[in-house]
């Protein structure tokens, strides 16, 4: 059951914004518990446990799921199989590094559609096992009785759902009906791409699918439901993580079967066909997936970040609709040859919007964000209506808005490491009869970590009230890279890099060519420079990428041709 976030933007202290990490995988794949693993033969893959250890030896894949068929015909032949592979998954989970998942997929594609489900331990279905007597589920659902479904997904607040390769008429003809409260309590995702199902690929070197269902997600959307935009595997061979470059992202705290189960309840995840984008999309301060009310404007900042090198961004564009409108989103400002947007958009006391980024790379790959759904509502009297902030520069900016600047005679600026013990750290005069609207400040040399801010207003007649709270994380890369060296190698890949402080770090290199992991080793680095030497004379000619990381976080990813 998705818990739906408010944010009373001037009633009360605002909502702090946690410091998010990118993590990447696939909720859409089949292991041969159901109709999966079609080359068991040839690989030797076939259960569960068997593709968990596959898969998380791919490049770019933090967490997976496997989502079984939920009946007989598509190989479900007990609920035993379907008990072994939630044992499976949690048995594979090492914190931090990666989380499995195992659930399934409801449904049928002649009779309604597919529906991804996680978080119920049991096997929803209606079919019966071989001598057509035992039943072939834990909790029956009749065949095409998606309402039914509805109803015991959201008697069990663990669950999600996603929607798998949607076509019109799917779902009980969601999009031609009323809008149910219990179909939008109960899916939280809607696939944007899917697959390809028959690919056996192995080298990543799948184009992205071709068919999109944006349109589909789009008209949800219009209908007034609350789903973010995700990127399906669909695997049926054994090629977990390895067909395309296709994921979908998450924003999780860490790396833990809990955290990605709640990004993915909160709506926090995004479609992304480069498998190491990270999009971060906010309005208003709070991030994608966000359900929020505020007498300020709707301020949209994005930024994304590619870690490799040679990636630029064409485009980054605003999407917008109203809720309930039945009207599909349209344009709402575009910003070209940048990797940063910010934009503030005037809207009258009492709108209803949903915003969404799109972000075009140099190479044709696209990301989709979830939504941020906003509602305008009144501002208090003379009440400070829009405070933000960012970081830039290893500077804090901050600026804010009044109703009335005429009856306010001066602000003070206050800082905190907590949240909860403030300080002032500076003032600010307006002046008798400011009509001014709009001010700034900066505070420079901003060290790391969590900062919190917020504004004491003193009015002309003695009032005295505080601003909202606004949190920003600052952190500075932990590794520089000086130099590689030779390019390409032959026996030894030396690598210089800058560390800000000493920690330890894993190194692993995965081949492009096969997707696996073929080395890894454990390094302690010092503060300052530290020259690294990974010998490869073993490894087979090829392009290999080097990865330094540390749990929950990639620092560093270095592409090589070994000779």
């Amino acid at each position: 059951m998705r818990t739906l976030l408010f944010i009373l933007g001037v009633a009360f202290s605002a909502f702090s914004q946690a410091q998010y990490n990118h993590y990447y995988g696939s909720l859409h794949s089949h292991s041969g518990f159901s109709d999966g693993n079609k080359d068991s033969v040839s690989t030797g893959t076939s259960t569960p446990a068997q593709n968990f250890a596959y898969v998380k030896q791919s490049y770019h894949v933090d967490y997976w799921g496997i989502s079984e068929h939920n009946h007989y015909l598509a190989g479900m032949k007990t609920p035993q199989y379907y008990h072994t592979g939630i044992a499976s998954a949690n048995a594979a989970i090492v914190d931090g590094t990666f989380v499995s998942l195992y659930g399934m997929e409801w449904g049928v594609i002649s009779g309604g559609g597919h529906i991804i489900t996680y978080g119920i331990d049991s096997l929803v279905g209606w079919d019966k096992q071989a001598d057509n007597i035992t039943n072939d589920y834990d909790i029956y659902c009749a065949k095409n009785n998606y309402t039914g479904y509805w109803n015991i997904l959201n008697a069990r607040p663990n669950s999600f759902s996603t929607l798998a390769h949607p076509q019109t008429g799917d779902y009980g003809n969601i999009v031609g009906t009323a809008s149910n409260p219990l179909f939008d309590n109960a899916v939280v995702g809607c696939a944007i791409r899917s697959g390809s199902a028959s690919s056996s690929t192995t080298t990543y070197t799948d184009n992205t699918p071709a068919t999109s269902y944006e349109p589909f997600w789009q008209s949800l959307l219009a209908k007034g439901y609350h789903l973010g935009p995700n990127m399906d595997a669909d695997n049926h061979y054994t090629n977990m993580g390895r067909h395309n470059r296709c994921r979908t992202g998450v924003l999780a705290t860490s790396l833990s079967k809990a955290n990605i189960t709640d990004a993915f309840k909160q709506m926090r995840f995004y479609a992304t066909e480069d498998w190491n984008a990270q999009p971060d999309f906010l309005v208003n301060g709070n991030v994608m997936g966000s359900i929020l009310s505020t007498a300020s404007n709707p301020s949209i900042q994005v930024n994304v970040f590619d870690a490799d090198i040679a990636e630029t961004f064409t485009s980054i564009q605003i999407w917008y609709g109203v809720p309930g409108s039945g009207t599909a989103p349209a344009l709402l400002l575009q910003a070209i040859n940048t990797n940063t947007l910010n934009y503030t958009h005037t809207i009258s006391v009492g709108s209803k919007y949903y915003y969404y980024a799109k972000i075009f790379q140099a190479d044709g790959d696209i990301i989709w964000t979830a939504p941020i759904w906003v509602t305008k509502i009144a501002a208090l009297p003379n009440s400070l209506v829009n405070f933000q902030g960012k970081v830039k520069d290893n500077s804090a900016f901050l600026n804010w808005m009044v109703a009335n600047a005429a009856v306010i005679k001066e602000f003070t600026i206050e800082k905190s490491s907590d949240g909860v013990n403030f300080l002032p750290i500076d003032s600010m005069q307006t002046g008798i009869g400011n009509t001014n609207t709009e001010f700034s400040y900066s505070d420079p040399n901003l060290a790391e970590g969590d900062w919190f801010y917020r504004i004491l207003i003193k009015e002309t007649n003695g009032n005295t009230y505080y601003s909202t709270i606004v949190h920003l994380f600052h952190k500075k890369p932990e590794l520089f890279l000086v130099q590689v060296y030779p390019q390409p190698v032959k026996d030894k890949l030396h690598v210089q890099i800058k560390a800000k402080n000493a920690l330890s770090i894993q190194a692993k290199v995965y081949s492009m060519a096969t997707g696996r992991e073929m080395l890894q080793q454990k390094i302690t680095v010092v503060s300052g420079l530290n020259p690294l030497v990974f010998p490869v004379a073993n490894l087979v000619p090829g392009v290999y990428v080097l990865v330094l990381q540390k749990p929950h976080e990639r620092l560093m990813e270095i592409k090589f041709t070994k000779l």
